[in-house]
């Protein structure tokens, strides 16, 4: 019997209007992600529920009421020297009402057509898994390790998605 590890969840949103993602320059109050282009993010906060936690990422970094949103995809990061690992909750998205805009966690908040994003400015796994979560492409998972990382990831795409409380 292995070891029972730590998760840390997050919650990932992907805002998408016509054909564009919505992504912000995360600023320093985002810790390691800064400088990083990024949807709404941050930790699963544990009194909210999903939907209240969808909310208040968008809210919060962009200054959107989210009104229609879907969990897209999980990505499980297994991080063999940390004490805990990744899980991050991917969500879609589809309708909110206000104007994406900038905040004190999410600076230059820019529409990114969806042929053209600029991963080099992204995180390195990006690349990786952004366009099938996007155009709704679904597998049972995906593995990948993302250059220099330690940290193997595990994409898991709606069919198979592990429960996330309401």
């Amino acid at each position: 019997m292995g070891n029972i590890r730590e998760i840390q969840e997050y919650v990932l949103c992907l805002v998408v209007e016509h054909g564009h993602l919505v992504l912000g320059e995360a600023t320093e109050p985002m810790g390691y992600r800064a400088g990083k282009l990024v949807g709404p993010t941050g930790l699963a906060l544990p009194n909210f529920n999903a939907g209240e936690r969808v909310r208040y990422y968008c809210l919060n970094d962009m200054k959107i009421h989210a009104t229609n949103f879907e969990l897209v995809a999980q990505k499980h990061y297994e991080r063999p020297s940390s004490a805990y690992d990744v899980l991050v909750h991917i969500y879609r998205v589809n309708r909110y009402d206000g104007l994406p805009n900038d905040t004190k966690r999410l600076r230059n908040v820019t529409f990114y057509p969806i042929t053209a994003l600029p991963f080099e400015r992204m995180f390195s796994d990006d690349q990786y898994w952004l366009m099938d979560v996007i155009s709704g492409r679904e597998y049972p998972h995906l593995t990948f390790r993302a250059e220099g990382s330690e940290s193997e990831a595990v994409l898991i795409t709606k069919r198979n998605l592990r429960p996330v409380p309401a």
